[in-house]
């Protein structure tokens, strides 16, 4: 082009080049304005998630904390009923911290000497004290009032276990109280501790996958949990990690510390974004960081959210998608301005949809946590509503307890101040009897329900008699039946084949319980029907039995019968009110019926009554012929048992009166030793054979049941390893009957002792 010509197009080539520039420098702000709305984007998504996941984990925090401060206030409570008998303290500590999660129980004075209830000892460290910064946590117990609690408070104990020293971390709960303990001294406070690995386990906190992963800090910065993935350099304060590798966006890093510290100081949480550069570990990556407060403590959840992966991958996409668009627009407008305005056109449309991709993702993530949030509410009221179940259910136990016991103590001081009124004081017995067997009853349910929940129940199957089963009843249910003016009948024309294989303890209490509920359930005057009927099954060898339970009681709602088998249910109703019971019956009864391979059915209509069905297929057994009468047996019984001589090892002074009036009253002869120990040298001492029988307590001073039957079985004489050795204790679990047999004894009794059992058992070790 000539100079004349350059001269004549210049206007329209200096429009072009003012054109391309205002274009280009239009693209390049948009760029940079589409950079900062990404940045934004990213920023709003990660806080949102963050956010979201930080309020579930500290609802669920809430949550377990909430439950164990009720379960602490318990174990506390029923310690402090007990105070002044360290063995009842103790067997009470031991028995409640069984139940629960914590692995500790004891009391400690201002002099921080402790005092162990329950679980291994605390030794002192070298600095001489049991906790970690155990002056400042004595400085907390001053300022507390009285029956208060300092709850999530870790501590670094050195535990005790069967002389094996080991550093534990333990999550401790003080309650402020002034206990005496066993030097004399009052206590400052009643300490409650639990695995803090056990802590970290349930609030899902060493959890590897997720976006998010948490520690907790103190308001120092101290790491109280440190997650390795958010960790690897093992340090101990995040703060200091924060002047070592992290460099925080939009701030200095001491201003991000101070924030920090006024958000934590404050109770409101803090989000800030920052880049996490470590060469050692080849880290290098951005990151969301938040610090929330903890409630009922002095604790911090820190919360971590890596860029990396997700939320890298859409920024990528999102700059990558921003420099192709603004390349191809600044090309474009070169040739023609049509050309860009239509490019312009088409990377606005992808730009928009880029930014509503982001924010869906980001409305996404803030659905989730929604979703979570209410996840959380949900997993807090099963929670209140299972603590609620819980406390209700012991308070109906304290009152079932208390009720029988009290009946006990005041007929026993009744008939003390009536001694020579005999029918005054037979009326007070019989009182003393019913109201002891309610209470062994209302025990029964609690072990049964125990050994359910922990998988030890089993089955002693034995060839029985179905007659001799309903025989039973009968005369059980009879007379509480005859107290209520109850009609009772018994149905059994249906039994086909009578000898069954089957566990009679467990069949018995399936009946009892249930004939027992139609006792209770049924106004004075009543119905009830037990009817037992067979039918053969394919196999030839079994026999379908059905039992029927029918009464014209008060019935049941609609509503409670689809909850009648769920343990601690009993029907809310001022109709029911004065009717003692656990709530555990009907669970106990389905379970054993289930066990037993069988099925229960319940039909109940409101005022017009209930009928239970249970379904049992048997094994058939061998049908017997010989019957002995009761009187035949005692009879039996009395010819056998007269003049041998019983070795009883029993430490508890009544137990020993009763057992030996028992056995006196067949005109044995009774040899009392006052523990293990006793009965080992007395037997030790007596000719070879003197003794024909041994019956032993397990639970003793100096020498238990076990050690003893032990020693004895070691001595060099023929008699000591041929005696019948009987354990006759209050250990009634599966576990303990093998330990028995372990420690060389050859039968196992459960207490309270029933005459019948007793008797039966001698005579399978003396008729021989």
């Amino acid at each position: 082009m000539n100079r004349s010509a350059i001269k004549r197009n210049l206007p329209v080539l200096i429009g072009i080049a003012a054109l391309a520039a205002i274009t280009t420098a239009t693209f390049t702000t948009l760029a940079v304005y589409m950079h900062i709305q990404n940045e934004q984007n990213v920023t709003d998504l990660s806080y949102n998630y963050v956010q979201g996941v930080t309020k579930e984990v500290i609802d669920h925090y809430e949550t377990l904390t909430d439950v164990r401060i009720e379960e602490g206030t318990l174990i506390y409570n029923h310690v402090k009923e007990v105070a002044g008998d360290k063995s009842a303290m103790v067997a009470t500590a031991e028995e409640w911290c069984g139940q629960t999660d914590f692995m500790f129980v004891g009391l400690i004075d201002e002099n921080a000497n402790i005092e162990n209830l329950a679980g291994p000892e605390l030794t002192k460290s070298s600095d001489g004290t049991y906790f970690d910064e155990q002056e400042s946590l004595f400085t907390s117990l001053t300022l507390l009032p009285a029956g208060n609690v300092i709850t999530d408070t870790a501590y670094t104990v050195t535990l005790d276990s069967n002389k094996n020293e080991t550093k534990e971390k333990l999550l401790v709960y003080f309650f402020k109280t002034n206990i005496e303990m066993e030097s004399g001294t009052e206590s400052a406070a009643f300490v409650l501790g639990r695995k803090f690995d056990s802590f970290i386990s349930h609030m899902n906190l060493d959890n590897e996958d997720g976006l998010v992963h948490s520690c907790i800090i103190k308001y120092n910065g101290d790491f109280v949990y440190s997650n390795p993935i958010i960790n690897q350099e093992n340090m101990v304060n995040y703060f200091e990690k924060i002047h070592l590798y992290i460099t925080p966006i939009g701030m200095s890093k001491e201003e991000a510390i101070e924030k920090m510290k006024h958000h934590m100081a404050t109770g409101f949480q803090f989000i800030f974004v920052a880049d996490y550069v470590n060469p050692d570990y080849n880290i290098n990556e951005r990151r969301a960081i938040a610090v929330s407060t903890l409630p009922n403590c002095d604790w911090f959840l820190l919360s971590i959210m890596s860029y990396e992966g997700t939320l890298d991958n859409l920024i990528n996409v999102m700059s990558t998608s921003r420099n192709v668009a603004t390349f191809v627009a600044v090309g474009v407008v070169a040739l023609s301005l049509a050309a860009f305005l239509v490019v312009f056109i088409l990377v606005n449309k992808k730009n928009i949809a880029d930014l509503t991709k982001a924010y869906n993702a980001a409305e996404s993530a803030r659905k989730q946590a929604d979703l979570a949030a209410q996840a959380a509410a949900s997993a807090r009221t099963q929670a209140e509503n299972a603590s609620k179940a819980k406390s209700e259910f012991l308070s109906n136990m304290s009152h079932d307890i208390r009720t029988p016991m009290n009946a006990i103590i005041g007929m026993t001081n009744m008939a003390k101040k009536n001694i020579g009124d005999s029918p005054k004081v037979e009326e007070c017995l019989e009182k003393i009897s019913y109201s002891s067997a309610q209470l062994l009853g209302l025990i029964n349910d609690i072990l049964d329900m125990s050994k359910i929940e922990s998988g030890k129940m089993v089955l002693k199957t034995l060839v029985i008699d179905l007659n001799d089963i309903i025989n039973g009843v009968e005369n059980i249910i009879g007379e509480q039946a005859k107290s209520r003016n109850h009609e009772f009948v018994i149905h059994k024309e249906g039994i086909i084949h009578k000898m069954v294989y089957a566990d009679p303890t467990r069949l018995n209490q399936v009946l009892l319980n249930l004939l027992s509920n139609s006792v209770k359930y049924t106004n004075d005057g009543g119905h009830i029907e037990l009817s037992v009927t067979q039918q053969e099954c394919e196999d030839p060898n079994q026999v379908k039995t059905i039992f029927t339970v029918k009464d014209n009681g008060i019935g049941m709602s609609k509503e409670f019968v689809e909850k009648v088998f769920s343990a601690f249910e009993r029907e809310d109703s001022k109709r029911v009110d004065k009717t003692q019971g656990t709530g555990l019956g009907m669970a106990i009864t389905k379970y054993l019926v289930e066990m037993m391979g069988g099925t229960i059915e319940v039909r109940s209509e409101l005022d017009v009554g209930s009928t239970f069905v249970v379904t049992l297929t048997f094994e058939k057994g061998a049908n017997s012929t010989v019957e002995v009468s009761e009187q035949e047996y005692s009879e039996r019984a009395y010819e056998i048992l007269k003049g041998k001589r019983v070795l009883v090892a029993e430490d508890y002074e009544i137990n020993m009166e009763i057992i030996s009036a028992i056995l006196e009253d067949k005109e044995m002869i009774v040899d009392p030793a006052e523990d293990g120990q006793y009965a080992l040298d007395k037997f030790k001492a007596s000719e070879e054979g003197y003794y024909d029988v041994i019956l032993m307590d397990l639970r003793m001073p100096r020498m238990t049941g076990l050690e003893c039957a032990e020693a004895i079985r070691k001595l060099d004489r023929e008699d000591a390893k041929k005696i019948p050795i009987i354990a006759m204790t209050a250990d009634a679990f599966a576990e303990d009957v093998e330990k028995c047999l372990a420690a060389g004894m050859n039968a196992h009794l459960s207490k309270p002792i029933q005459e019948n059992r007793l008797f039966k058992r001698l005579l399978e070790f003396l008729e021989k």
